[in-house]
Order: C-alpha cells, then structure tokens, then sequence
C-alpha cells in the first residue's frame, strides 16, 4: 500500500526520522566511550588555591564552550593557551572523529571532571594526560602544541585465545594499519584529519576493527612519523593479542574484533584557531 499524497509531511517525517536513526546507530559503535583506558600524571605539583589551578578551571570552561550537544571543532580537536609563565596552561582536547556531538561533549564533561579526582584523574599535578575511548584530554605548563611526542606511552593488550590462525589474524591487521597510516594523512582534498578506520574478514565470518589517530595540530608529515613508530611496536607487543591499542601522546593505534567505531562526524565543522 502506498503513501496517500495528501500526507507528504508524515512521509518526509518518517523518511527523517528512519535516516536519524541509522545515523545514530552508525555513529554509536562505541559502547564505552567513556571509559578511561589510561592515564599519565607527571611534571611539577600545584597548589588547590594557586594562579595555575585557576588557569587549569579556565582551560576546563573553554572546552564545556567548544563543545556542546550541536557542535564540535574541525576533527574534535580544540587546543587553547592561557594565563602567563610560570602558570601558563596549555590544554587540549580531542574527540575521536566518529563520535556524535553529544556523546563527544559528554566525554569532555567526564574528562573535566575526573582528572581532578584522586583516583580517576590527576590531582595537583601540572601535566595529564587522560585517554578515554572517546576522547583525550591533555594539559600541561610546557607547550606541546604541534609537537610530535613519542612518550610516556603504553602498550594495552588483551588475549582471549579466540583466533585460530593467529600468524594470519596479525598479519591482516599490519595490512590494515599500514593502508592507514597512508589513509589518515591523505584521506581529504582540503586538509587530511589524520584519522582513519577500516575492517576486513580474517575469517568467512569474522572481522577485525582497526583505527589510527594522531592529534589534529601535527603535520600530516609528523603524523606519518608517529604512526610509523606506534606500529613498529606491533611486533613486539601484541602478536599473541586479539585486541590492542599503543597510546602516545600525539597518536595512537587499536585493534578490536569487534566494531568500535561509526562514521565521521567532524571534517565538515570548522574551527577556530588555537588561542595563543
């Protein structure tokens, strides 16, 4: 039975909402994304009541600005400078790219609050870096800004003796990250987002979910160099594993069996200039 036309408004209604909610279910692949899969808290200590805690709140409410439930910067990536040496900040935050808006500004609310904890973040220390699954808050009192670095940094692996050919499965996966590690500092016309997903069967019916990112300040040339480096661990760290990421600071690497990203959501939102 066919729709009447005397009700276009309910027919373009439903063709909306149909198309909302695949969108949705695209972009919600990640059913953890605030998870916080590891922190690192270095560098000098502040005091509860210094200039520097009052330029790490500033920091925070710049962020709670850039990103709402509507929007988000170019590539989710916001970085800002405030107050003057020695309690300068430099703070920066990242959504991964598939993330909707509202879930990415939810994560900066969690990130925000958490890293001042005891327990989940980093109290009165100077330099952090939180990496959850969807997003990546980062300050510190030295400027790091379209600086490629390489440490601290962590291998995480998990093993669940699932894979049959495991010499197969890792092999398909270096395949993979070495199409995007290309991918990711080419992949637009206009300005690479140095961040790239992919799938393939390593199996008739199974398949393994792998992603790269770097932050957006560096070079597509930087990023190049970073990637190149996290992946070079892959030999070493996770040969025996079915799920993977290597976290550095300026990029990262992961690999799961099952699907953990959605579309990109970000590359057609411009954003401001770093404040400096």
């Amino acid at each position: 039975m066919g729709f009447s036309s005397k009700h276009p408004i309910i027919f373009i209604l439903m063709f909306i909402s149909a198309y909302r909610d695949q969108i949705i279910i695209a972009q919600a692949q990640e059913s953890t994304p605030y998870y916080l899969a590891w922190k690192f808290c270095f560098g000098t200590n502040y005091t509860a009541n210094s200039t520097y805690r009052t330029n790490l709140n500033l920091f925070f409410s710049s962020l709670s600005t850039k990103f709402t439930n509507n929007t988000v910067p170019l590539h989710g990536y916001h970085n800002i400078k405030i107050g003057e040496s020695p309690n300068t900040v430099y703070g920066s935050l990242h959504c991964r790219e598939d993330m909707a808006p509202a879930i990415c500004s939810k994560c900066v609310q969690i990130a925000t609050e958490r890293v001042i904890m005891q327990n989940s973040g980093c109290p009165n220390r100077k330099t952090a870096i939180l990496f959850y699954n969807g997003c990546i808050l980062r300050y510190s009192d030295e400027n790091y800004f379209s600086v490629l670095r390489q440490q601290p940094s962590i291998n995480l692996t998990y093993t669940d003796n699932s894979v049959v050919d495991q010499v197969q499965y890792i092999d398909i996966i270096t395949g993979l990250l070495d199409d995007l590690v290309i991918e990711a500092v080419t992949n637009t016309s206009i300005s690479p987002s140095l961040y790239a997903t992919r799938s393939a069967n390593y199996t008739m019916s199974d398949q393994v979910y792998v992603m790269v990112q770097c932050t957006p300040d560096l070079t597509p040339s930087v990023c190049y160099k970073c990637l190149r480096s996290a992946v070079g661990r892959l030999s070493g760290c996770c040969s025996g594993a079915q799920g993977a990421r290597v976290l550095f600071p300026s990029c990262t690497f992961r690999f799961e069996k099952a699907p953990f990203f959605g579309n990109y959501v970000y590359n057609i939102i411009r954003a401001s200039p770093p404040t400096l």
